[in-house]
């Protein structure tokens, strides 16, 4: 066995090479939309709550908006309200980062006038009520294990 080429024309890789390259690509952005998609379904709410008799606000994210709201307030010792409420999960992140030095335990934080008027301030907060319209999924009741339904407005509290 001879480590020589073919004889004739000498084989064109290039076509193949370009096609390989072309399939990644495609495989690469399908995986991005995949990725957006899951992120557009995983979209859900950031909240503040107050316990007022604590001074202290608990600032979480949850998909199931309403039903994690009702969750925090029911095992709450102390009455509770929603100081605002912001769409979208990665908000919860920005907010522990930047008043990190307010951060008592975990996700509670003492309610301070510079975080009162840093959330009374921003264009973006909702209310409680419209974080309740606005959301998108909530945990179905019926039979089928961890199924979820979407909803439109008041139906998802």
């Amino acid at each position: 066995m001879t480590n020589e080429w073919p004889k004739g024309k000498p084989t064109n890789v290039r076509p193949e090479l370009e096609a390989l390259k072309q399939a990644r690509s495609n495989k690469k952005k399908a995986d991005a939309q995949q990725s957006e998609d899951a992120d557009e379904k995983a979209t859900g709410h950031t909240y503040v709550i107050l316990y007022p008799s604590v001074g202290v606000v608990k600032i979480g994210q949850a998909v199931y908006y309403a039903e994690r709201v009702e969750q925090v307030r029911n095992m709450s010792p102390v009455p509770t309200e929603v100081v605002c409420a912001f769409v979208g999960l990665h908000h919860e992140g920005d907010l522990h980062r930047r008043f990190a030095h307010l951060r008592t335990r975990g996700e509670f934080f003492t309610y301070t006038p510079e975080l009162e008027a840093y959330l009374s301030g921003r264009d973006d907060a909702i209310t409680h009520e419209d974080a309740v319209a606005t959301c998108r999924y909530t945990r179905s009741r019926s039979p089928e294990p961890k199924a979820k339904r979407q909803t439109e407005g008041p139906h998802c509290q």
